[in-house]
């Protein structure tokens, strides 16, 4: 399985947090999709498709304050966000926030119908010992795709 390829942003803030941090806090990865957007683009038509993908960046940008998180369009239908001086437990926790956040804050689509979004996130955690980008990366990507095989709509967790 590929995972996602880095922004150079995401990449450098990734690495200046976990230089910063002990190994009781870390920094958290969140990896998170829209939930079956070739679905949407089928249904609802492409301008619903895109108009999805601007707003999930919008909801997860009003949950996190800048900061503490970074937040990047991967391409595609994936966000990733970046949690600084972060534990596994709070990780888990904010991204689950999100999750409830994007279910709480429906789509209005073109013709001015609401849909529900869905999506599904992965969260990977490290700390200074474990600072190997790569590898956090893998794991919140194996992450994100654990909760997508495990029903969608839900946070998985994989720490690197």
């Amino acid at each position: 399985m590929t995972g996602p390829t880095p922004s150079g942003v995401l990449d450098q803030a990734l690495t200046s947090a976990l230089a910063r941090t002990g190994p009781q806090e870390g920094a958290a990865l969140l990896l998170m999709d829209v939930d079956e957007v070739k679905f949407i683009n089928d249904v609802h038509g492409h301008l619903a498709g895109d108009d999805a993908l601007v707003h999930l960046p919008w909801i997860v940008r009003l949950q996190m304050r800048s900061t503490d998180a970074v937040v990047s369009r991967m391409g595609g239908d994936e966000v990733a966000i970046l949690l600084r001086s972060c534990s596994r437990e709070a990780a888990v926790r904010r991204a689950g926030q999100v999750l409830d956040a994007v279910r709480g804050e429906p789509l209005v689509l073109p013709d001015g119908t609401l849909y529900g979004l869905s999506i599904s996130v992965g969260v990977a955690h490290a700390d200074s010992r474990t600072a190997d980008l790569r590898s956090l990366y893998a794991a919140a990507d194996e992450a994100l795709y654990a909760a997508k095989r495990g029903g969608r709509g839900r946070v998985e967790a994989a720490f690197a």
